[in-house]
């Protein structure tokens, strides 16, 4: 009997896995059916968004991408509304959780039906659909399905800011009370028909005084990958302190962009999108995203303290004070506008960085015009440095 009980065993299990090898076979090498899902072109492109525009990382995988949406897994899920009485348990069971849309063309919209069916015996709930990025957004979609029924999730991916090898997620939150998390997949690979290389032209940080010297140049090649002959013109920057200059590498085909980075900047993050006009129906403007982090001569990080009013305990909170030129300096004399305050300065690299420790009671309340800490430096650039001390009224998430 028990010999018996092994072999059906052995034997379900290998059927199991012929049937999901051929079932995968299927859903892959079959190119002669009509594709499950739509690309459409969008309408306009709408503004690049982020630092400069860029185009955003794609190749997070699906759990990565699960855990930075919803890290604690249950975060703005809604409760069900559908009540199940005694022995009813819903189960969802998708035809597929995962598209391929192939290749298509930046600016294109996926569009795709992910449809699934209440294998259970109660009311399936869809309580949540929930994608991993600004790019992908959730149409309509059934919310309660009766068992036995079927019902869709309509995805819809835009693509204007994405490119190369794309990985998308959608989480889709049920009532199904043993796996009451799904999540469906999206790849494929996106295109442009003028691409640069660099996508962007990123400067790095960049020393006030290299900045106003030696102004530093980014080079970017760009390729047009249709057959109808580019035509680079009007070159327009957003902040009149990058500049650029194109030369034709090959007619038509295969150009440079030499960008360039000019004093006066402000000190921090400098960013801007310098657009280029092609030519091309397709892709009428390239868009290159440029950016610059000028350091001054000392800086302090973090910039500015944050505190909040009430305190269980006495804390303490580390400054670091940073030369970011050839010129030795010292730091001393760490002056508090308020004596409960209390600060000590350690030189970690002498002559180029310092550690500022401030001592803080659980007594001390941020006075509404805030208080201060001043520092004396050699640097000829930076005498005296200033932290600010403010109030914050909520913790940080």
């Amino acid at each position: 009997m028990f010999a018996s009980r092994q072999h059906i065993r052995r034997f379900t299990i290998t059927l199991f896995m012929v049937s999901t090898a051929l079932s995968f076979q299927i859903l892959v090498f079959a190119p002669a059916q009509a594709p499950a899902f739509e690309v459409l072109a969008a309408a306009e492109p709408p503004p690049a968004d982020g630092e400069g525009g860029q185009p955003r990382r794609q190749r997070l995988d699906p759990e990565e991408q699960l855990r930075r949406i919803s890290p604690e897994g249950t975060t703005g899920i809604p409760k069900p509304t559908v009540v199940l009485e005694p022995g009813q348990v819903p189960q969802i069971d998708f035809e597929t959780p995962a598209l391929n849309f192939g290749r298509v063309m930046a600016s294109q919209m996926v569009r795709h039906d992910f449809w699934f069916k209440n294998v259970g015996t109660g009311p399936l709930e869809v309580l949540r659909v929930k994608p991993s990025c600004n790019c992908t957004h959730a149409g309509e979609y059934d919310r309660i399905v009766q068992p036995g029924q079927r019902g869709k999730i309509s995805i819809q991916v835009d693509t204007t800011r994405l490119g190369g090898d794309v990985t998308k997620s959608v989480i889709v939150n049920t009532n199904t009370p043993s796996d009451s998390r799904v999540i469906l997949s999206i790849r494929g690979q996106v295109w442009r028909p003028m691409e640069a290389t660099p996508k962007k032209a990123s400067f790095g940080r960049v020393r006030r005084d290299l900045l106003e010297s030696q102004p530093p140049a980014v080079t970017l090649t760009l390729v047009n990958n249709l057959k109808t002959p580019a035509r680079l013109a009007h070159l327009r920057s957003g902040n009149p302190a990058f500049s650029g200059a194109i030369k034709v590498l090959e007619p038509g085909k295969k150009f440079e962009l030499v960008v360039s980075a000019h004093a006066p900047m402000e000190t921090g993050l400098n960013h801007t999108l310098i657009d280029i006009d092609t030519g091309l129906r397709e892709m009428p403007v390239l868009r290159i995203p440029a950016s610059i982090y000028v350091t001054a001569a000392v800086d302090v990080a973090p910039a500015k303290l944050s505190l909040l009013q009430s305190r269980p305990r006495d804390v303490r909170r580390s400054f670091f004070i940073t030369n970011h030129t050839t010129i030795p300096f010292t730091v001393s004399d760490p002056q508090v506008s308020n004596p409960m305050l209390k600060a000590t300065i350690t030189a970690t690299r002498p002559g180029s960085a310092y550690r500022l420790l401030l001592k803080i009671p659980a007594a001390y309340k941020v006075p509404s015009g805030g208080d201060t800490i001043t520092l004396k430096t050699t640097h000829p650039n930076a005498p005296t440095l200033t932290i600010p001390i403010v109030v914050r009224t909520a913790p940080s998430r």
